[in-house]
């Protein structure tokens, strides 16, 4: 991610937050910033981007003063600290969401081949606890120049001379960027390359990166269409021609055999109706005079008809006596 994407996305986060706070205690007359936030923690647990792991880092950025120091003397003052070179991704202001824990997932465990360690392969380093803060991963891990340590290296799976090497400040081979620490438990994790005779996995392990990224983006929008799509079905006016059928029994034959029977029932009433108005209206057009035709027809016409009406009537109904009678099959 870009450092303008990143400027832009943080102060777009920050903007509607705080506006959001901003507006809401206006309307209600009462601060409600703990409301806001849990929200705001809420959103970020279900669509953020963010992750332990190395894919889910923001942007790089200097390490802070106090993230630098090594070690001090008895009266506190610093006696070593890491050089001014070495950049962190670590950011504590925003929590891990499950679209970046999912993403990072299918990177460490699909995409690549993920070595992780805390302990190094010396006598000293092996014995060692795993640390407790990000500073003091950093000091274990790495020189003050920010070089890997070589016994480190070789806890990862390295030869001899590529530990040393990469203490110098060379890369090491095969691996999707070099050695980081995760921001959980601070452990140093690696990921080599994967490869594969299959060219289309061969082509995924070439681009972990883009995948896993691809999927923790694509989740909260694939969770979104979801939900716009159950809303939409649950919430969709029926047709006029919906069977009130009531809800499914679960049987299909069942609901075939109700769904037949409610169809001939519907086609014996229309037959009844049909037959009763052609026999009324057969019946009046016999009588000269004004007719209610229009109810005989079930069109609600009115039942007197003035002025030329009458020879309206009168030609309707002939035309009546002469229909065909429809045919139902």
């Amino acid at each position: 991610m870009s450092a303008t994407s990143e400027f832009l996305k943080a102060v777009g986060t920050t903007a509607a937050r705080e506006g959001t706070k901003i507006a809401a205690t206006r309307a209600l007359g009462r601060p409600i910033d703990s409301v806001i936030d849990a929200l705001g923690d809420v959103t970020v647990a279900i669509a953020g981007d963010r992750s332990p792991g190395s894919l889910g880092r923001g942007k790089e950025r200097p390490l802070r003063d106090a993230e630098r120091v090594i070690s001090t003397d008895e009266k506190g003052n610093i006696t070593k600290m890491l050089d001014s070179r070495v950049r962190s991704t670590l950011d504590e202001r925003t929590g891990y969401g499950a679209p970046g824990l999912l993403g990072e997932k299918v990177y460490d465990k699909y995409l690549t081949d993920t070595q992780s360690t805390y302990q190094g392969l010396n006598k000293e380093e092996s014995k060692k606890a795993p640390p407790r803060s990000f500073e003091e991963a950093q000091a274990r891990y790495f020189t003050p120049k920010g070089n890997i340590r070589s016994t480190y290296a070789q806890a990862l799976g390295f030869s001899e001379k590529e530990a040393e090497a990469a203490s110098k400040g060379i890369d090491l081979p095969g691996l999707r960027g070099q050695p980081s620490i995760r921001e959980d438990n601070y452990s140093l994790e690696a990921h080599r390359q994967k490869t594969s005779d299959n060219p289309f996995i061969n082509f995924a392990y070439n681009h972990p990166e883009a995948i896993g990224h691809g999927i923790t983006y694509g989740t909260p929008l694939a969770g979104i269409a979801g939900v716009g799509l159950a809303t939409y079905f649950a919430t969709k006016p029926k047709s006029d021609y919906a069977l009130g059928l009531g809800p499914s029994t679960g049987n299909s034959n069942i609901d075939a055999a109700r769904a037949s029977a409610y169809y001939q029932q519907e086609t014996a009433q229309m037959k009844f109706e049909h037959q009763m108005q052609l026999q009324q209206a057969r019946q009046q057009a016999q009588t000269p005079g004004r007719q209610n035709y229009g109810k005989a027809l079930g069109l609600g016409l009115p039942d007197t008809v003035g002025g030329d009406g009458a020879r309206e009537a009168y030609n309707m109904a002939t035309s009546i006596i002469g229909a065909t009678t429809p045919i139902y099959k």
